[in-house]
C-alpha cells in the first residue's frame, strides 16, 4: 500500500496455496486455488476474485471499490522518484494495469509471466519519463 503495507494481492488472498517451507517469502510463487494457475512474484498480481482470508480483512472489497473487471488478472507497478521538497527521501507511486485474461494468463510458465511483468514495467515507466 502507499502507506507502506502489503498491497491487495495475490499473496494474501485465501486462494492462495502457498509452499509450506520455512524459506516461504512475498517473493516465491503461489498457486492459486480458485483458478487453478500459478502465480509469480504473488504480491505484485491481483485478481477481482480475492477471497478475505479471515472474516473482516476486507480484501474482497478492494476489487469492487477499485472496479477490476472480471476475468482478468491485474499487475501492481511501483515506481520510486524524488520529490524536490524532500530530495533525500523516496516517494513511492503504485499504478494498478490490467495485465491479461485468466485464460491467457493461464497460459504462461512463471518464466513468461517475468518477461511480461517487466515489459509492461519498462513501457509503463517510458509513458511516465514522457519517453517513447
Amino acid at each position: 500500500m502507499p502507506n507502506g503495507g502489503v498491497l491487495p494481492s495475490c499473496f494474501v488472498c485465501r486462494w492462495a496455496k502457498k509452499n509450506t517451507s520455512e524459506s516461504e517469502s512475498m517473493l516465491d510463487p503461489i498457486e492459486c486455488q480458485q483458478h487453478d494457475f500459478s502465480v509469480w512474484l504473488p504480491m505484485s498480481y491481483v485478481c477481482p476474485n480475492l477471497g478475505d482470508p479471515y472474516d473482516g480483512s476486507g480484501l474482497s472489497a478492494f476489487a469492487e471499490r477499485v472496479g477490476l473487471e472480471n476475468g482478468f488478472v491485474y499487475v501492481w507497478l511501483e515506481f520510486i522518484y524524488q520529490n524536490p521538497e524532500a530530495p533525500t527521501l523516496p516517494k513511492y507511486h503504485h499504478e494498478l494495469v490490467k495485465l491479461a485474461s485468466f485464460q491467457e494468463f493461464s497460459g504462461w510458465t512463471l518464466e513468461e509471466q517475468e518477461q511480461v511483468f517487466h515489459q509492461v514495467q519498462k513501457k509503463k515507466e517510458k509513458e511516465l519519463s514522457g519517453t517513447k
